[in-house]
């Protein structure tokens, strides 16, 4: 494993709730972690693609390489990470992607959900590695992505449930509307007779 490299401001800050290991897996989610839908425990889950759901570099749209072309990977390595809790998928592909090349990433900040790093990135703390819908379907203002080489890390949104249990018709019902509904969620088209409220949508795409 990678350690962390010396912290830029001096001081290491961590926030969350709960331990992800701690939660309880649910009957249905939604995943994007390679390693855990295609690892050893694999066969013991149904994972069904609903979504490309790549993973890039967000900054505050004023960052010194907000506009900047293909960025070294050693560059970004420089830059303070803001990150989620360990146990998070989201963690695992920002580490992993230091790792793969041999670097240690700068952490600043553990934070314990998408919408915590957003605001931290709005605030000058830091830059952070998350998943294209992880902070809403629409890229909020005052963001950038970085073009950073390597970038995006293309990873794919899954309902994902344990093949041994039995879904209720409410949820089949669910998994068949977001499946076809999937890419009108996204723009922004759910037709009134759907389940498209919104928060509803939002949640499939941004875990």
């Amino acid at each position: 494993a990678v350690e962390p490299a010396d912290r830029p401001l001096g001081l290491f800050f961590t926030a969350h709730l709960h331990e992800a290991e701690a939660a309880r897996p649910p009957r249905l989610a939604v995943g994007h972690d390679r390693r855990r839908l295609d690892g050893p425990e694999a066969r013991e889950r149904i994972a069904q693609p609903i979504l490309p759901h790549p993973f890039l570099v967000f900054a505050r749209h004023d960052h010194s390489l907000a506009t900047a072309k293909s960025i070294p990977f050693t560059r970004l390595a420089e830059e303070p990470l803001l990150l989620r809790e360990p146990g998070s998928a989201t963690r695992d592909v920002a580490e992993q992607a230091f790792s793969e090349r041999g670097l240690a990433p700068k952490i600043c900040m553990e934070l314990g959900s998408n919408e915590a790093i957003r605001e931290a990135i709005l605030c000058g703390l830091g830059v952070a590695i998350l998943g294209r819908y992880s902070i809403g379907l629409k890229r909020p203002a005052g963001l950038a992505t970085l073009d950073v080489a390597g970038f995006p890390i293309p990873m794919q949104s899954c309902l994902v449930h344990p093949a041994r249990k039995h879904l209720s018709a409410v949820t089949l019902a669910f998994v068949e509307m977001v499946s076809s509904e999937i890419e009108n969620i996204v723009a922004g088209r759910m037709r009134p007779n759907t389940v498209g409220r919104g928060t509803s949508a939002e949640r499939v795409c941004g875990q």
